[in-house]
């Protein structure tokens, strides 16, 4: 495979985290570059929420100051794990609803709310007319007619599941009233869910016998679990599109259809390929982008930490990282133990340890080596105060908290084991 010639264009695509870095340094110069840096590493972990972090920050660079409910959340989450640190310019973003400087989880078109105005806006929209006293109030349910319910005129409980029962009975499924039973609650779980489902058979029962894709997705679950259990006359509904018998886990038309039918209702011209293809993503200015030219594009290409080409990025290894996390988490388990606060827990599983050599960290003739970046990473660790090594516990005096001689079920040399096989 050819290798991918550097991409060109915008800085925000390019190259998001050092412009993240370099606006936020324009705005805090007293901040040092390292403490920067963890928090966009922490905020913005991949390299998509870098771009759109990257994006807002390139077109409003004023979003970190002027506390404007404007943006993506990440600059808030910026801001708020820059300010422990000392910050004098950066301001929080304020609520457009309350102006104060609550966390702003809701979005109201372009504006940015906390959790209780975006609730109070939801609940607005959510105001309609009752069915029975016709005050325009919050909707607090739906009868069986789909009409709306104020809080003092909800519809009134019935045993949905008994009427649910009775139509498929008529139907001659061949299973007794104790299974339709049980299959109806478990694939109705909740009693609105009983209800939508007893409206909808009420008033077309042919969604059981392969009509089912101008149902509801409990009505589909209902008739999936029917079908699972043997029941005769129940048929699985067929894509109204393409006639095929298969899931029908999305909606076009007011109907239910397959993934393949939802699709082409989808198809757009590629502004790259000019083909109609589904849409996979799209480019700054909103542009659909198929599959195959995103995946082209030198834009989301990535180095690859083995190879070194410039190609889209299959798997990202944290390997390292979670060599250091457990190499941390047992240097700790090993300072409780011999400081006597170990949990019980801890110093059983430890008394099970047995007291083989700690292996070599590589086996070269495992073809597992250090490598080139080995030298480094060595002198980095190099550089660690005295105080984070465990090597000193050798020489304090055995106490209770000491590992017992093996049992069977204690530790062992991985790599040794490896060579057995």
């Amino acid at each position: 495979m050819p290798h991918s010639t550097p991409a060109q264009g915008p800085r925000f695509l390019t190259h998001p985290r050092a412009l993240i870095i370099d606006t936020v340094a324009a705005t805090e110069p007293g901040l040092p570059p390292q403490v920067i840096e963890a928090a966009v590493d922490h905020v913005a972990g991949t390299r998509a929420k870098l771009r759109r972090l990257a994006q807002a920050l390139d077109t409003a660079p004023h979003l970190l100051t002027s506390g404007t409910p404007e943006g993506p959340r990440l600059i808030e989450l910026l801001i708020r794990a820059l300010q422990p640190q000392g910050t004098t310019h950066l301001v929080l973003p304020r609520c457009a609803g309350c102006s104060q400087q609550h966390a702003l989880t809701r979005v109201d078109g372009n504006r940015r709310l906390c959790g209780n105005c975006g609730d109070k806006a939801r609940g607005d929209a959510l105001r309609l007319p009752c069915a029975v006293c016709g005050k325009n109030l919050l909707v607090a349910s739906r009868d069986n007619n789909g009409q709306p319910r104020c809080q003092r005129h909800r519809p009134q409980e019935t045993d949905d599941v008994a009427l649910i029962c009775t139509l498929l009975r008529k139907l001659d499924t061949g299973l007794d009233d104790q299974t339709l039973a049980e299959i109806v609650s478990e694939a109705a779980p909740r009693p609105f869910q009983r209800r939508q489902i007893t409206a909808e058979l009420i008033s077309r029962p042919d969604l059981l016998t392969g009509q089912g894709a101008y149902g509801s997705p409990r009505v589909l679950a209902l008739i999936d679990a029917l079908v699972a259990h043997g029941a005769r006359t129940i048929l699985p509904p067929a894509c109204p599109f393409c006639h095929r018998t298969t899931a029908l886990k999305f909606r076009r038309d007011n109907a239910r259809c397959c993934r393949r039918c939802y699709d082409e209702a989808r198809l757009q011209p590629c502004s790259s390929c000019g083909q109609q293809q589904p849409v996979a993503t799209r480019t700054p200015g909103g542009q659909p982008l198929c599959t195959t030219c995103m995946r082209s594009d030198p834009l989301n290409h990535e180095p690859c930490t083995g190879c070194g080409r410039l190609t889209i990025a299959v798997h990202h290894d944290d390997s390292q990282q979670h060599e250091a996390d457990l190499a941390d988490a047992l240097d700790q388990l090993m300072r409780r133990v011999h400081s006597g606060h170990a949990t019980t827990a801890e110093q059983a599983l430890l008394a099970r340890a047995t007291m083989l050599p700690i292996p070599a960290a590589r086996h070269p003739h495992l073809g597992t080596g250090p490598t080139t970046s080995a030298p480094a990473q060595h002198d980095e660790l190099a550089q660690h105060d005295e105080d984070d090594s465990i090597d000193e516990l050798d020489d304090l005096p055995d106490d209770d908290t000491h590992p017992a001689a093996a049992t069977g079920y204690g530790l062992y040399d991985a790599y040794e084991e490896a060579d057995k096989w």
